[in-house]
């Protein structure tokens, strides 16, 4: 999990698992990568309960970071939150002050940009695979690793302005 849902520009944010291993824990790292870029890791401290925690340093406006967790036991055996890695999709952005304010309930989908080209490309507008994704509702409640695809007829999903997403939340934490 992380502190804060959507930072503010320059604020840190602070991601936290609560984790436990028979076999005891040798080491836990927190990889994340930065608009793209090859991912970092950065060694989690143990706090109380089991809870490791480590910090990605602030970011400038509308920077999208894509963050998972490894940890192995004193066996060499290593697994991932989310169970993924590398290829779940757990995700923040820095606020731009792009949100809605229509009045409305604000749901942001967040996906790195090669998911998004995928989603968008005229060969895949019609397919209904769904592509990995992180929702923010309302600022405040996040859904990890969700799967989004396009919905709507095959003359609205190419615009934006008619386009619609279907999402796919995980029985482990479903919407509302």
């Amino acid at each position: 999990s992380q502190d804060v849902a959507v930072p503010m520009p320059g604020e840190a944010v602070r991601i936290s698992v609560r984790l436990d291993d028979p076999d005891g824990l040798d080491e836990v790292f927190l990889w994340a990568s930065v608009d793209g870029a090859p991912f970092e890791a950065t060694r989690m401290t143990e706090g109380s309960r089991d809870r490791f925690t480590a910090e990605v340093p602030g970011q400038a406006a509308g920077t999208l970071v894509h963050f998972y967790i490894e940890a192995s036991d004193l066996e060499g055996v290593s697994s991932f939150a989310p169970a993924g890695g590398p290829n779940a999709r757990a995700l923040y952005t820095v606020q731009d002050g792009a949100g809605s304010t229509s009045g409305l309930d604000d749901l942001l989908i967040l996906m790195t940009e090669a998911d998004s080209d995928w989603l968008h490309t005229d060969i895949h507008l019609m397919s209904n695979d769904l592509v990995g994704a992180t929702v923010v509702y309302e600022d405040r409640e996040v859904f990890y690793d969700v799967g989004v695809r396009l919905k709507g007829s095959q003359r609205g999903r190419p615009t934006a302005a008619r386009v619609g997403y279907g999402i796919d939340f995980r029985d482990d934490q479903p919407f509302r």
